[in-house]
């Protein structure tokens, strides 16, 4: 009778890597290097705008892209129209992503793009310790690999649930805060085959302060009445989601 046990982390993660490195196309991490700690996504508030690309056999279409990084480890990301029109509104969470609003022509490519959002932008948490491979330094979040390289070390490749993902250009989030240390990755492009490819290019970028709760000890406010604020002018946007951008 065969005795059934829980695989090791290890060895899943050194099966993950024996199978995937052979392709991975990051820079190797000079010895001198190693030492550092890693980096993905900025770990604080920040907001970036650019544009999306979504490219299918027969179809094309691009958009303003909002993300905004929440500042707990989650990432958000709203599709906008030329015309103002959302497109969709996602969210990462700890396993994956949730739409806040999609039209119809656009769902097709979410998981891709909820995962782009989470692997790219957000932080996953992974499971174990990363592990040295062939010079790169890889970890495991879910199905995916996480590959770190480059001097500085930073993610720049997830290869595994889906389409390989492109981590690159990496600059300083703020120009006024440059040697602040968070970097924000400026392009990520998802790569299928027939040509499929997802491409998020992120322009203008800032950190963004936390919310802080309502101070208690705050003066009431004044018991005069006072005049009616005047109606906000109609947009195209769903109220909750990209309007509070």
């Amino acid at each position: 009778m065969r005795k059934s046990g829980i695989v090791p982390l290890s060895l899943l993660l050194a099966a993950s890597l024996a199978a995937v490195s052979c392709g991975v196309r990051v820079p190797q991490v000079p010895p001198a290097a190693r030492g550092q700690v890693p980096h993905a996504a900025p770990t604080g508030p920040w907001f970036a705008q650019g544009r999306m690309e979504l490219v299918l056999p027969g179809k094309r279409v691009s958009c303003t892209a909002l993300v905004r990084g929440l500042g707990d480890g989650r990432a958000r990301l709203a599709l906008m129209s030329d015309e103002g029109l959302q497109l969709a509104d996602l969210t990462s969470t700890a396993d994956g992503y949730e739409v806040n609003q999609a039209l119809d022509d656009l769902k097709k490519a979410l998981p891709a793009l909820g995962r782009m959002l989470r692997q790219a932008y957000a932080l996953p948490a992974e499971q174990g310790h990363r592990q040295w491979c062939n010079g790169r330094l890889a970890g495991l979040s879910g199905k995916d690999t996480r590959w770190f390289g480059g001097d500085p070390v930073l993610l720049r490749s997830v290869q595994g649930d889906g389409l390989d993902i492109a981590i690159e250009d990496y600059r300083p989030l703020s120009a006024s805060t440059p040697g602040s240390g968070e970097l924000l990755a400026r392009e990520v492009r998802a790569n299928g085959p027939f040509g499929i490819t997802i491409r998020i290019h992120l322009g203008q970028a800032k950190v963004m302060e936390s919310k802080r709760a309502p101070d208690a000890k705050a003066s009431p406010p004044s018991a005069q009445p006072s005049s009616p604020a005047p109606a906000a002018p109609a947009t195209a946007t769903v109220p909750g989601t990209a309007a509070d951008f």
